[in-house]
């Protein structure tokens, strides 16, 4: 497994901070972000304040095409990074080229990234002026 990180993409709270990759997987650090905060799958999580774990991608809500196309996403799990009212960013798994369901076991483990990934960011201290820029 390789993680590569900081890598700070976009403006205005849209940018790829860190990634893990398995072997043969293609980055998504120097994809394009522009609209992705409008894909239903972000929808979703701003509506519902909660985690989302998807066994098939290509059922609603759906993730933004290029998920699906470019990497070839099949499942996918996303944990909210919410301060406030405010959806700051994701925890996101993905599983490549299959769907999957996901066990309890990894909701869990997803929902430990997202409090350990809040505490270490302590979003409150880091308001939307404060956000890297490119």
């Amino acid at each position: 497994m390789t993680i590569r990180g900081p890598r700070i993409r976009g403006q205005l709270g849209t940018f790829l901070l860190a990634e893990s990759l398995a072997p043969g997987i293609e980055s998504m650090a120097d994809a394009p972000q522009a609209g992705i905060d409008e894909a239903p799958t972000y929808v979703y999580l701003r509506t519902e304040r909660r985690s989302l774990l998807q066994a098939d991608c290509r059922e609603d809500p759906l993730p933004p095409t290029m998920l699906t196309q470019r990497y070839r996403v099949g499942a996918q799990m996303l944990g909210p990074l919410l301060d406030g009212e405010q959806l700051l960013g994701t925890v996101s798994v993905h599983e490549v080229g299959r769907t999957r369901h996901w066990s309890e076991a990894d909701a869990s483990a997803l929902e430990r990234a997202v409090v350990a990934v809040l505490e270490l960011w302590k979003p409150s201290d880091h308001r939307s002026q404060d956000r890297p820029q490119n």
